[in-house]
């Protein structure tokens, strides 16, 4: 694609992020998810989409570095972000912090709360 000079989208990159997210390709995800925020900038579905990934295989410490980020970009994160949160906290057996994410959740007004959120 770049070598036909044309630009991907923010939502190329997106998909090729999700895509190396997948198939366990994280630092080439993140790799390509810096360079997206340099060209196109980034957003909470993006974000999403990497808090998922690392949630998914327990690598909880950039999952909380993204989340750091992507408010600190004064992105306000959606049901979808705090639930992959919420999953991977649950799947590492970190309920307490499961439960002052949710808590977080509560007081920043996001009140689309789905079955996942429940913490069953």
């Amino acid at each position: 694609m770049k070598t036909k000079d044309y630009q991907p989208l923010v939502v190329t990159y997106g998909l090729v992020i999700h895509g190396l997210s997948k198939i366990d390709r994280l630092d080439e995800a993140c790799t390509l998810f810096g360079e997206a925020k340099s060209r196109v900038g980034i957003n909470v579905v993006r974000y999403s989409s990497l808090v998922d990934a690392f949630g998914k295989v327990g690598r909880i410490d950039e999952t909380y570095l993204i989340m750091e980020e992507l408010i600190h970009k004064g992105l306000a994160p959606n049901v979808y972000t705090w639930n992959c949160v919420l999953d991977a906290l649950v799947k590492t057996d970190e309920i307490n912090e499961a439960l002052v994410y949710f808590q977080s959740m509560k007081d920043l007004k996001c009140t689309q709360i789905s079955s996942l959120t429940t913490l069953s």
